[in-house]
């Protein structure tokens, strides 16, 4: 895999870990406000995990709910009116993936699926979890970006800088312009 954890997790970010398989989801339902390092991994080894903290429009039934979010994260289609706060997927079998997210307050869900590479079937939850004002008096800062890709209105990807060097990094993904239902897969 090209994908590593090695400075993610020096940065002292308190974590939300979320495991997901045949057992459920299994995530925490109430955190307050910051920056946090979400950590994905499926239940067992056989499966690939996905997971993305979203804040579905209000008024959907939970079949329709889970649906879109399936629709979204599998098939790629643009789910107007949701907002996605952020995501991964495990890059390879028996493998966690993680990243840094901001959570302001408010109530998302976790979407969390599992299943077996090229298989027909993924099986998704959608677990609610809400975000209270922090108490803290920690501030807390977003990590420094060594790369930077900007996804626009357009669908242009603009990497700086460029060419990336080799080697770990931090990557931020900045969606710009008004829409922001874009998303990014890193192979390689």
């Amino acid at each position: 895999s090209v994908y590593s954890n090695a400075i993610l997790p020096t940065l002292g970010y308190p974590e939300l870990n979320v495991t997901v398989g045949p057992s459920g989801v299994v995530a925490p339902s109430n955190v307050d406000s910051g920056f946090y390092l979400v950590t994905l991994k499926a239940e067992t080894a056989e499966y690939v995990a996905y997971v993305d903290i979203v804040q579905p429009p209000a008024g959907l039934d939970p079949e329709t709910e889970k649906q879109l979010m399936l629709d979204a994260g599998r098939n790629d289609i643009v789910q107007h009116d949701w907002v996605y706060a952020g995501g991964t997927n495990t890059p390879n079998l028996g493998e966690s993936a993680s990243f840094v997210i901001e959570l302001k307050p408010g109530d998302y869900k976790i979407a969390a699926s599992y299943y077996v590479p090229n298989a027909d079937e993924e099986i998704l939850e959608l677990v609610p979890l809400t975000v209270a004002e922090s108490a803290s008096d920690v501030e807390q800062t977003e990590p420094e970006a060594a790369i930077v890709v900007e996804e626009t209105d357009e669908l242009r990807y603009i990497v700086t800088p460029g060419p990336v060097p080799a080697g770990p990094q931090i990557w931020k993904i900045a969606n710009t312009g008004v829409h922001h239902a874009h998303h990014m897969v890193m192979m390689g």
